[in-house]
């Protein structure tokens, strides 16, 4: 999404979110079932617990990040430059933000073996 700008093609949008979300599903179904089976005995709380959890996560993640491509854009986001590069500079942030997470992930996440 940093490369989107005002002359990007429909063709060009559709093909990258399209290959976007096929990356979410791959990551998200692996993830959500690693994250319910660390509780097996209690799955269906498990699963209300995640899909809760990642619904309000999604909207308040949203929200901010509106607010971000706002502040950056000098609080009036329309069809300009300064728009533009205030979106690219969101995504830039996006990209650090899942990248510490990552990290973060691979470094503290423990093997349900190791918990136990």
């Amino acid at each position: 999404m940093i490369f989107f700008t005002r002359d990007s093609t429909v063709i060009f949008l559709a093909v990258s979110q399209f290959i976007r979300y096929v990356g979410f599903g791959l990551l998200f179904i692996p993830i959500s079932t690693w994250a319910i089976s660390m509780v097996s005995d209690k799955s269906e709380d498990a699963s209300t617990v995640y899909n809760t959890s990642r619904e309000i996560a999604g909207s308040i993640g949203s929200s901010v990040l509106v607010v971000i491509t706002s502040a950056l854009a000098g609080g009036e986001v329309g069809q300009n430059l300064v728009s533009e590069v205030a979106f690219s500079q969101t995504s830039l942030i996006l990209v650090a933000l899942t990248t510490a997470i990552f990290i973060i992930s691979i470094l503290f996440i423990k093997e349900k073996d190791e918990i136990l």
